[in-house]
């Protein structure tokens, strides 16, 4: 029963230091208190949230949204590090690197367009939206900037994907994704 009560203090005392020292904003009350507002927020302002959680998902949700979707999102991230490093580094882009760019981008528009709208509905209602509006066009415009070497047409494409992050940030507490 010690090891039991130890425990259970062991815990409350790791909580409020991930709490006191993990901030996700610079004014906010700890990581812990930012996220339970977060979500009784959204669950109290949103009523579609509750709705959407009871929501049985398919396995070809499941695929479709942790697979596909994550599969785009994540190679569009390998993309945009490696455009860090080479612009942190000063290096000059290769034609190598360039054919890497748009290999990766193209497979990261065909899994976003695999992601079926339903499936994104049910996460939120309006990410179909933001995700072909915003995050797939932008997408094909940096392949259409980077196979044209038209930098307007890579920087919109920059820009519209910036929005969507932007606009995933702003709504991510009231995201509900399938289960794993």
């Amino acid at each position: 029963m010690k090891k039991f009560i130890y425990g259970i203090i062991a815990l409350i005392i790791i909580l409020l230091g991930l709490n006191t020292l993990v901030r996700v904003t610079p004014n906010d009350e700890g990581i812990i208190i930012f996220w339970l507002t977060q979500k009784l927020s959204a669950e109290s302002i949103n009523p579609e949230f509750e709705d959407r959680g009871r929501i049985g998902w398919s396995a070809e949700e499941r695929v479709a949204l942790l697979g596909h979707m994550t599969n785009s999102i994540e190679s569009n991230n390998a993309v945009e590090k490696f455009l860090r490093q080479k612009l942190a580094s000063r290096e000059t882009m290769t034609k190598e690197d360039t054919r890497w760019l748009i290999t990766t981008l193209n497979s990261a528009i065909s899994e976003a367009s695999i992601v079926p709208n339903h499936a994104l509905r049910k996460v939120h209602p309006d990410l179909p939206k933001y995700f072909r509006d915003k995050y797939q066009l932008g997408l094909k415009k940096i392949v259409k900037g980077l196979t044209q070497g038209d930098e307007k047409e890579f920087a919109r494409g920059a820009q519209l994907i910036g929005e969507f992050k932007a606009w995933g940030l702003e709504h991510q507490m009231s995201f509900q994704y399938p289960p794993k």
